[in-house]
């Protein structure tokens, strides 16, 4: 594949914004940043020291570890980076998923607090048993982020899942706004 510019994912206003930072050579981690305080929530980290790094360059600290599944390339950091940070930084991934690190487990509907945004928790279980989706909105900005369950061409295999669950899935993200 050629350069993947195009893929690169930025939101912003002038009270949050979306980093991404690649990851391996098809992948991405993500940081959710509050401006207004400073922290960041990093989601999905594979390669810590290129999240860190890229924290720092924007000057804010990481809050929060956000896991979406259980798979090495996405929950593939979170030990090295758990060294790293604080032990007040909790580590979230889904209920029963056994993402590794994990501190705090989470389920559909529950809200992620991460200065003042709120990160809405969906669970859509199909590529894992506890794969968990993350949904902000706040300031006129939205995003979302799924993990495997879609991708920009497709979506996660059916790994430990069926297809009444993927089906549930994509159900729940067609829920949110369109834009």
């Amino acid at each position: 594949m050629s350069s993947n510019s195009r893929f690169e994912h930025e939101i912003s206003s002038e009270k949050w914004t979306v980093k991404s930072v690649r990851a391996l050579s098809d992948n991405f981690m993500y940081l959710i940043v509050d401006l207004q305080n400073k922290t960041c929530a990093a989601i999905d980290v594979v390669e810590p020291e290129k999240v860190l790094k890229a924290a720092e360059s924007i000057g804010c600290s990481i809050s929060h570890v956000l896991t979406t599944h259980s798979h090495w390339d996405h929950d593939g950091g979170n030990v090295a980076i758990s060294k790293k940070l604080p032990d007040s930084v909790p580590i979230i991934g889904g209920k029963r998923d056994g993402a590794k690190a994990v501190t705090r487990e989470v389920a559909d509907g529950e809200t992620v607090k991460m200065g003042d945004l709120d990160i809405k928790v969906l669970a859509t279980p199909f590529h894992t048993p506890g794969h968990v989706c993350y949904y902000v909105e706040h300031d006129n900005h939205r995003a979302v982020f799924t993990g495997d369950t879609l991708f920009v061409a497709g979506c996660g295999n059916l790994n430990a899942g069926t297809k009444s669950q993927l089906h549930h899935a994509f159900k729940v993200l067609g829920a949110l706004p369109k834009d």
